[in-house]
C-alpha cells in the first residue's frame, strides 16, 4: 500500500525529521543531477525548487488518505451495515455498536491524520524547504 501522510506531520520529532530527511534525500538528488553544469547559486531559486519538490512529493502521499476518505465517503448506508455485521467484534465500539458509529470511527480514522496536516501545512513545508536547500547548497559549494 502506499504511503500516506500520517508520517509526515510535524507536531512530534519522528514528524519533523521524516520532512527533513525527505526534503535532504530530494536536494541532493536534484543537485547531484544538475552538478556541476546547471547548479543554481542563487538561494531564491533553490527554495523555489524546493517548495515544487514539496508539493509533488508531498501531494502524492496526501491523495493517498484523500482516497482512502473518498472511498469510505462514498460507501452505501448498506455497504456499512454490512461491514458492521461482519466485523462488529473488531470494533472499539463493540457488540453493541451502530453501523453509524462503525462509519463515524472509519472515516474519522483516516480523516484525523487530513485535518492535522492542513493544521501544520506551512510548518511541513518549511521543514522540507530547508533541509532541501540545506542539502543542495552543501552539494553545490566549491570544493
Amino acid at each position: 500500500m502506499a504511503e500516506g501522510i500520517d508520517s509526515f506531520i510535524p507536531d512530534d520529532d519522528s514528524g519533523r525529521q521524516a520532512l527533513r530527511v525527505q526534503g535532504k534525500r530530494h536536494g541532493e538528488i536534484r543537485a547531484k543531477n544538475d552538478y556541476p553544469t546547471y547548479i543554481y547559486r542563487d538561494r531564491r531559486q533553490i527554495e523555489q525548487q524546493a517548495a515544487t519538490a514539496f508539493q509533488e512529493n508531498i501531494a502524492s502521499k496526501r491523495q493517498v488518505n484523500e482516497q482512502q476518505l473518498r472511498q469510505l465517503q462514498q460507501k452505501s448506508d448498506r455497504d456499512w451495515k454490512e461491514i458492521h455485521k461482519r466485523d462488529s467484534h473488531t470494533w472499539t465500539w463493540g457488540y453493541h455498536s451502530t453501523w453509524q458509529q462503525v462509519k463515524a470511527e472509519k472515516i474519522g480514522e483516516v480523516q484525523h491524520p487530513l485535518n492535522k496536516w492542513y493544521s501544520h501545512v506551512s510548518e511541513a513545508r518549511q521543514q522540507f524547504v530547508t533541509a532541501y536547500v540545506t542539502a543542495y547548497l552543501e552539494y553545490t559549494q566549491p570544493r
